[in-house]
């Protein structure tokens, strides 16, 4: 799907550990190693590791083709199970560094919907305000769970939008007023 849809970001929320299935067992974890799955040839060209966030950039060639997709794969490890995030900052980063691609975009959780709904619904509302709307965040999330079951599925992620908005909003206001009230 990845290849087909043209990914050119994919981001996943997911704590070391808590899956049956590990990253290792979806792509390459260590620069320069490659793995097949199926009739898709992936190979890690690069990784760079954060404290919360470690970003691999892949090359994705199916069998039998000889254009590949470059597709950059954001791992935020420090999200627990059904929580909302303490620190919204690396996530808050990462979603600015994929909104300016302006190319599609995965957001996945290993264990359910709904920390890939958070961030849906935050990327959202980042994408309202870049275009000049005005963002209704219980409005954003209402249409989100009616498309999809357990998207923001609890106070704390539904918090962590919230809390996410405004740290984001802070990092791009030049008001001193703003400064002080978030």
């Amino acid at each position: 799907m990845i290849f087909q849809e043209n990914v050119a970001s994919v981001v996943i929320a997911v704590m070391p550990l808590e899956s049956s299935v590990t990253l290792q067992q979806i792509f390459p974890l260590l620069n320069g190693t490659y793995s097949n799955h199926g009739k898709m040839f992936l190979n890690n060209k690069k990784v760079e590791s954060a404290v919360a966030v470690t970003s691999y950039t892949l090359e994705i060639l199916p069998d039998g083709c000889s254009n590949s997709l470059i597709t950059t794969v954001y791992l935020l490890h420090n999200w627990r199970q059904k929580r909302g995030l303490e620190q919204v900052g690396d996530l808050v980063n990462t979603l600015e560094q994929v909104l300016k691609t302006n190319e599609n975009t995965v957001f996945m959780s290993m264990n359910g919907t709904g920390r890939a709904g958070t961030m849906l619904a935050f990327f959202q509302a980042m994408a309202q305000v870049q275009k000049g709307k005005e963002v209704n965040p219980e409005e954003t999330m209402e249409k989100l769970r009616a498309e999809r079951c357990g998207v923001v599925d609890n106070a704390e992620q539904y918090g962590t939008v919230h809390k996410a908005m405004a740290f984001w909003f802070k990092n791009k206001s030049n008001s001193a007023e703003t400064q002080k009230i978030v």
